[in-house]
């Protein structure tokens, strides 16, 4: 029978055989299995490293952009937010920002005119309107319901909370009455977030940003970590950026050899093991999570800041997903109402959770958000309906014109 060391050794061989042909093939079939970076729907790790063929065009764009001194087709970059729309002069045509580079034509007084309530919004893509002209932003919209009301717009697509603060602390308050803090649910993966492939992993626009985490209690700045556009785009070909940004970025991969992610298996089991884990819901409902955690915190201080620099009041608006407004429909059930509504409330914040309107408009048309919708964003009558709930809020709480 022979002694359990030969026996062992009459295994081995063809065991090492096994492993080799299996390695081998893994290393032969995955790049060609899972080619462009992605399984179906779905981004395969490393994020942040592997872009898909769309990321890695508008990467190449961007630096032949720079390299020919083109900056203006470009996404501006910003050293302190990341990115940020630019001001237009008036004989832009169209013209889409005006001077202080809020959405939209109009032009704004740095002291609101008497007789007139200014309202000034910050947020992200919802607040800015996106996949509407401006003219159908609700801002817009509510201007033409109130002719004595002002609406500055300076919502960014992609944006954080953490973003539209420290964009709220560089254009201030400019003598608002109202301070709208804009809050798309997803805000809550987006403040724990550095590079933006690593949340967005699938098309996200390859941008830096930063974000605050949390140091006794207290916000603390992590910047972008990029001085220029150019150091940026310079680190994404090189394949550095994921890197260069892993201290304090939440999303980031396990932190395996390099030679590891080579392999296919070893790429799809990390994408089995996050399986749900960018899921925003599950973020509001983990009480301990430095994603709750650290956003209550951003909108406090956002609040905080907002009545300091002068305004009347500074509510936050909750903006749902068309998921997150269908859900909540069909459950009759607001999972964010514990971990958002009742927080800020317990601190004293202001809210309006549009999707009260939002629901009772599309109850009254059989339950129907199709309307309500420009695919991922709200139409302008689902902005109209946000028109009209601000307006209710204010003239509810008797801040009119002073």
């Amino acid at each position: 029978m022979g002694s359990p060391r030969s026996r062992l050794a009459r295994f081995a061989r063809p065991a090492a055989l096994a492993l080799a042909l299996l390695v081998s093939l893994d290393l032969a079939v995955g790049p060609w299995l899972l080619r462009e970076g992605q399984l179906g729907v779905h981004a395969l790790p490393p994020h942040g490293t592997t872009l898909d063929s769309e990321q890695w065009a508008e990467v190449r764009r961007r630096r032949a952009t720079l390299d020919s001194e083109a900056r203006g087709a470009t996404t501006p970059f910003d050293a302190e937010l990341g990115w940020v729309d630019l001001p237009q002069s008036a004989e832009a045509a169209p013209r889409q920002f005006n001077s202080l580079a809020a959405r939209g034509p109009r032009e704004y007084a740095s002291e609101r005119p008497a007789g007139t309530l200014r309202v000034v919004s910050f947020g992200d893509s919802f607040t800015h309107g996106a996949e509407v002209p401006w003219d159908a932003s609700w801002q817009a919209q509510l201007e033409a319901l109130e002719p004595s009301w002002e609406a500055p717009n300076f919502g960014v697509n992609g944006y954080g909370t953490d973003q539209a603060l420290l964009r709220f602390r560089r254009v201030g308050a400019l003598d608002a009455d109202v301070v709208c803090i804009g809050l798309m649910l997803d805000n809550i993966g987006r403040n724990v977030n550095r590079y933006k492939p690593c949340f967005a992993t699938l098309h996200g626009s390859p941008a830096a940003k930063p974000r605050f985490v949390l140091t006794d209690g207290a916000l603390e700045l992590v910047p972008t970590g990029f001085a220029t556009e150019s150091e940026l785009l310079d680190a994404i070909l090189d394949g550095s950026v994921a890197r260069r940004l892993r201290e304090h970025e939440y999303w980031a991969d396990p932190d395996l050899p390099d030679w590891l992610w080579h392999s296919s298996a070893v790429r799809l089991g990390v994408l089995a093991s996050e399986r749900g884990r960018r899921n925003h819901r599950d973020l509001w409902l983990d009480a301990e999570g430095e994603p709750l955690r650290l956003t209550l915190a951003i909108l406090e201080s956002f609040h905080r800041e907002a009545l300091a620099a002068g305004a009347r009041a500074a509510p936050v608006l909750i903006w749902p997903s068309r998921p997150d407004l269908t859900g909540a429909l069909a459950r009759g059930h607001r999972y964010w109402q514990a971990p958002l509504i009742d927080a800020l409330e317990s601190r004293g914040i202001p809210c309006i959770d549009l999707s009260l309107a939002l629901g009772r408009t599309a109850d009254s048309n059989a339950r129907n958000v199709d309307p309500l919708f420009q695919n991922m964003h709200l139409s302008r009558a689902g902005n109209a309906v946000v028109a009209r709930e601000v307006q209710r809020w204010i003239r509810e709480r008797g801040l009119t014109p002073r």
